[in-house]
């Protein structure tokens, strides 16, 4: 019996000379299960970092692009815009528009301001107020300079409804 406790003290001296040497079976072990935790913990956070530089941006992206093309369709079906839909002049008067010299289009009337188109119509470069209106020619002919002929201004309405190309000088 006194050779086996021996051999239990021996081996109780080895394994208390392991510890001193940091050969510990539990903290090894320990220390190997850490560093599996960190290497797994490294690779979720990779994962996580291009989650975040490669998926979120687009999806963000989409999101608002999405949420901007319903804004826009609410808002555009909420507005009817009956005098930009005409196709005649009859059709736009039919529709109770307004001819706006200054905007130069079909308007409601909702939309006009009478205190700001006749300042417009009174505060022009010419010696009565009016302003200066030039019609394009299509001639090839002429030099580009010259390819403008002067108009009245109540004559502007007439070539504008007629969808021509119409010109204001300012002086």
């Amino acid at each position: 019996m006194m050779e086996e406790q021996k051999q239990s003290i021996g081996l109780l001296v080895e394994l208390d000379e392991c510890k001193h040497l940091g050969l510990d079976y539990v903290s090894i072990h320990k220390q190997l299960r850490n560093s599996y935790r960190e290497s797994c913990s490294i690779k979720r956070n990779l994962l996580t970092l291009i989650f975040l530089v490669l998926v979120f941006p687009p999806a963000f992206w989409g999101t608002l692009d999405i949420s901007s093309r319903l804004f826009y369709l609410i808002r555009t079906d909420s507005k009817p815009s009956i005098c930009w839909h005409a196709t005649s002049n009859a059709e736009a008067i039919a529709m109770n528009c307004i001819y706006n010299h200054l905007a130069v289009k079909w308007l409601l009337r909702s939309f006009i301001d009478d205190e700001m188109d006749f300042d417009f119509e009174n505060l022009g470069t010419e010696p009565d107020g009016t302003w200066l209106y030039f019609r394009r020619v299509d001639d090839p002919t002429q030099h580009p300079r010259h390819s403008y002929i002067r108009i009245n201004a109540a004559d502007i309405d007439t070539y504008s409804k007629e969808s021509e190309d119409c010109y204001s000088i300012l002086g």
